[in-house]
């Protein structure tokens, strides 16, 4: 089967380096992930905008599993003024965490 194209070299060294506890954004562009990927143990952003984001964590995830022992592995911005509002992303994001887990 071999590793998916969406992961590069780059990012297999970061994914590499990361260890139980640690914390990966997955993010749009409209995300300021620069700002906050300089205040990383990496301390820059690692680009895959060759895909969306979906794709993205389905490519991460089919190498980098879930933590089981925490609460909430997987969190999510919520939209402002309305926290309650589910985006459709939201849906097609969980059913790429559930295909990772084997829940589909």
């Amino acid at each position: 089967m071999g590793i998916d194209p969406v992961i590069h070299a780059e990012l297999i060294y970061v994914l590499m380096l990361m260890g139980h506890g640690d914390e990966l954004v997955i993010c749009d562009v409209n995300h300021p992930a620069q700002t906050i990927a300089r205040q990383t143990t990496y301390c820059k952003l690692v680009d895959v905008s060759v895909c969306g984001v979906a794709r993205a964590a389905e490519a991460i995830l089919s190498l980098f599993p879930l933590d089981t022992f925490v609460e909430a592995p997987v969190k999510r911005m919520k939209v402002v003024g309305d926290s309650e509002k589910q985006m459709p992303i939201f849906l097609t994001i969980q059913s790429v965490i559930d295909a990772a887990q084997g829940n589909r």
